[in-house]
């Protein structure tokens, strides 16, 4: 199975979820950086725009946190059903 950077995006906030942490966009950089490094995967040079863009092309699965936070970078995964 290929893992995809969208798997990396939602393999990092359940993380950081798990941590008690809302999610911001700078701490997604540097786990989903983590969670490549650690699984020997390549790097882009523009590797922030390419998880910036899966955030928010796949709204389905992402959600900016609404309200305030919403324009702060802060994610959390949509709710199931």
């Amino acid at each position: 199975m290929k893992i995809t950077w969208i798997d990396d995006c939602i393999l990092a906030i359940k993380i950081l979820e798990s941590l008690g942490k809302r999610p911001h966009l700078s701490d997604i950089y540097k786990v989903v950086w983590q969670i490549r490094h650690a699984n020997g995967r390549s790097l882009p040079r523009a590797w922030h725009g390419t998880i910036r863009h899966a955030l928010n092309a796949h709204g389905w699965i992402f959600s900016a946190i609404p309200n305030r936070t919403a324009r702060l970078g802060y994610w959390t995964l949509r709710k199931k059903g």
